[in-house]
């Protein structure tokens, strides 16, 4: 309806760095991407709105150089919750403003949890 909407949240982000490792010079990537079920709700007659969502979070873990190359990726839960507004370009296309907060959770890997804040801009068509 025109308060609430669900659907589908895909969020990635990557860190690429670069560093020595026995003598050869390596590049990391670390990535995370999540895949959640969010809820937005607009609770004025303008375009701001909150947003909470809940899903599966991966951790992606690459080491390469001119050779070789490695990936361990991990799986867990993850949740965010956020705000920004909404402003109309023509008819059901929109500008996003956003500011996030994302929490994850791993069983395994590297690191027992991750998480971000983010503020960035969207193009929606609802």
């Amino acid at each position: 309806n025109e308060k609430l909407t669900l659907g589908f949240d895909y969020i990635s982000f990557s860190h690429f760095a670069r560093y020595e490792r026995e003598g050869s010079e390596m590049t990391g990537v670390l990535s995370i991407d999540d895949f959640f079920a969010a809820l937005m709700f607009f609770p004025g007659d303008g375009g701001a709105f909150i947003k909470l969502g809940m899903g599966l979070a991966y951790l992606g873990d690459w080491d390469y150089d001119f050779l070789e190359s490695t990936a361990d990726f991990y799986a867990g839960v993850g949740a965010t919750a956020g705000g920004g507004i909404f402003f109309t370009l023509s008819g059901n296309m929109k500008l996003g403003l956003h500011a996030e907060y994302s929490y994850h959770r791993y069983s395994s890997g590297p690191f027992s949890h991750t998480d971000m804040a983010a503020l960035y801009v969207s193009l929606y068509w609802f």
